[in-house]
């Protein structure tokens, strides 16, 4: 009797250590399903930078400015996503100079309110007649537009985005 007592006694610990490494399964699982559910499916990343990446290359400032338009309206759409809410960086220096003068209009860590003063902001700096040079900085991770590089002198281009790209979105 008393090895038979002892033989169910082991059974049950196996059993309940079955039932809690199972558990701890199911709960690890049901967590990863959440994380991945924040994530921007390839769909969602391409709707979203398509509504920007058509005015890519030399616009002019009315053009520039309309993308400033859909940038704010993307903003109040997106209150609280910081994967969609794209820095603006600028340079609108006339001649092609050193890398101090690329400015950030607009920083997503900012606040709302903050965020769209600054893009409106630029959107008086351009002058509609002008060409500017557009160009974007994409998270490596998602592919998402982190970034809107304008630029006066194309030029300047590849060191706003290099700018753009060290930008890192909290």
């Amino acid at each position: 009797m008393e090895n038979a007592s002892k033989a169910l006694i082991i059974a049950g610990a196996i059993l309940l250590s079955i039932l809690i490494i199972a558990l701890g399964i199911y709960v690890f699982n049901m967590a990863r399903g959440v994380s991945d559910s924040t994530a921007l499916d390839e769909a969602e990343v391409n709707t979203f930078n398509s509504q920007f990446t058509n005015y890519r290359g030399k616009k002019m400032g009315s053009a520039v400015g309309e993308l400033i338009d859909k940038a704010v309206s993307s903003a109040i759409q997106n209150k609280g996503d910081a994967q969609r809410l794209p820095d603006i960086v600028y340079n609108f220096d006339t001649v092609a100079t050193s890398t101090n003068t690329t400015q950030l209009a607009s920083k997503a860590g900012d606040t709302e309110s903050a965020n769209i003063n600054k893009m409106n902001e630029l959107r008086r700096k351009l002058a509609n007649r002008h060409y500017y040079y557009v160009d974007f900085a994409f998270d490596e991770v998602s592919g998402v537009i982190k970034a809107i590089v304008i630029t006066y002198d194309e030029a300047q281009l590849t060191s706003a985005i290099a700018i753009a790209e060290n930008v890192k979105v909290e």
